[in-house]
């Protein structure tokens, strides 16, 4: 099993290239820069991405000093006084402190030693790192939508095109089967089996236009209704999905935009491990404050400048953080994080193969269609014949028509298909073909 595995992951490494120059049609390119240039949601990652770098800034506040101005009235009952005694009998009361306490001080604060605030830094910007990624998710995600709708536009026009040939066709072996049945030359059963086939096609033309309605609906709300106009390719043009030079799996590996999350997710929890156990080391911080305030002997009643400095050390004992709490849950949510990488891989690859798979029938298939084709032209070229003859009915003729109309359409429908397991290929590869 682990053989046929890697085979299939060989066989399937052509389908995908490091970045070439694509032709990607021009209608598909204008679709899609305007979804993502419209899109409401990507507005709201960018916001997103904006608030994570902001969140950087704050964390890189912890290198600047901290400034404040303190002011400040105090009024003190009883205040202290000594007697001092001057002479016999004679004493003089001396007040220690005023009543009134006056103070309008500017003080500062400025780290010397910091080891948090690298940490905080790092673990901030690996936050930014997933917010961007997230974003780049959106827009692959975003993109490849607009390719499947745009091809889906293509694929519908297509076969409304093809059953409208077969509505015709059928209206006009209903005018000749009416024409005969009134001559006696043929069945009211032939009648009634021609007008259901009629109906049938018909419904499905219905059917038909609605969805594309409903995919033209959806690509204005993608779009923001700007750049939606009538879709006027006709061919799949799957060509730009084709080249290769890299294999797919490790191709993905490195460009899948959920593993590059994950990935950024472990970066993240580390980062978050390291800021924790930060917060066990000490800080040294130079402190300094100048202002005006009253109390300095002998004159304490005046109100002096006075000014101070020196350096302070801050060493957590157990702070009210409860770091080693945070630290088991940061370490498990580090687990957490590897075990869902390990997740994303094992169901990348398994992606990977189905949608190879996919491509590889879907080849198999389309090469298969001309064979089919030829031999349904060729019953309605024996049935015309025949019919002519007499030997066969006019709904027999019908149905061998029919058969090469369903021919065409089960091609259609098998190219078709084989664009989606491609470009699904390519989503999981994480190959970016949009310019914008």
């Amino acid at each position: 099993m682990k053989n046929l595995l890697i085979t299939l992951l060989i066989s399937f490494s052509t389908l995908v290239s490091a970045q070439e120059t694509l032709h990607v049609p021009s209608q598909l390119q204008k679709l899609t820069d305007s979804a993502l240039t419209n899109f409401p949601r990507m507005h709201s990652l960018s916001e997103l991405v904006r608030l994570s770098n902001l969140k950087t800034d704050m964390s890189a506040a912890g290198y600047m000093p901290i400034v404040n101005v303190d002011g400040s009235y105090l009024y003190l009952n009883p205040t202290s006084k000594v007697s001092i005694p001057l002479g016999v009998g004679i004493t003089k009361s001396l007040q220690m402190n005023p009543a009134d306490n006056y103070s309008a001080m500017l003080n500062v604060v400025q780290p010397l030693l910091d080891f948090k605030t690298p940490a905080n830094v790092a673990r901030a910007k690996s936050d930014v790192a997933i917010s961007e990624a997230t974003r780049e998710s959106y827009r692959s995600q975003l993109a490849y939508q607009v390719a499947q709708l745009y091809y889906g536009v293509i694929f519908l026009n297509r076969n409304i095109a093809v059953q409208q040939l077969q509505l015709s066709l059928v209206k006009s072996n209903l005018n000749i089967i009416e024409a005969k049945l009134r001559n006696g030359d043929a069945l009211t059963y032939d009648l009634v089996t021609t007008q259901v086939r009629y109906t049938n096609i018909e419904n499905s033309i219905t059917e038909l236009q609605t969805q594309l309605y409903k995919q033209y609906a959806l690509l204005h709300m993608l779009t923001g209704g700007t750049g939606v106009e009538q879709i006027s390719d006709t061919t799949f043009s799957d060509a730009m999905y084709d080249v290769a030079r890299d294999s797919v799996l490790g191709l993905a590996f490195r460009q899948n935009h959920e593993l590059i999350i994950s990935q950024k997710k472990i970066s993240y929890s580390e980062y978050d491990i390291t800021a924790i156990k930060q917060i066990f080391l000490p800080t040294v911080n130079l402190i300094g404050g100048l202002g005006y305030k009253n109390a300095f002997a002998p004159n304490i009643f005046d109100v002096k400048f006075n000014y101070d400095y020196g350096i302070s050390l801050n060493i957590p004992i157990l702070p009210g953080s409860r770091p080693h709490i945070q630290l088991e849950m940061a370490q498990t949510g580090l687990e957490s994080a590897k075990d869902e990488l390990a997740y994303q891989k094992a169901a990348l690859t398994k992606d990977v193969v189905n949608a190879g798979l996919e491509i590889r029938k879907n080849e198999i298939k389309y090469r298969s269609m001309d064979t089919l084709l030829h031999q349904a032209k060729l019953a309605v070229e024996l049935g015309t014949e025949r019919y002519k003859e007499g030997v066969i009915t006019s709904v027999e003729l019908l149905t061998a028509e029919t058969n090469y109309q369903d021919a065409l359409l089960s091609k259609l429908q098998t190219e078709y298909n084989l664009l989606l397991s491609k470009l699904e290929l390519n989503r999981l590869a994480g190959r970016r073909w949009w310019t914008h």
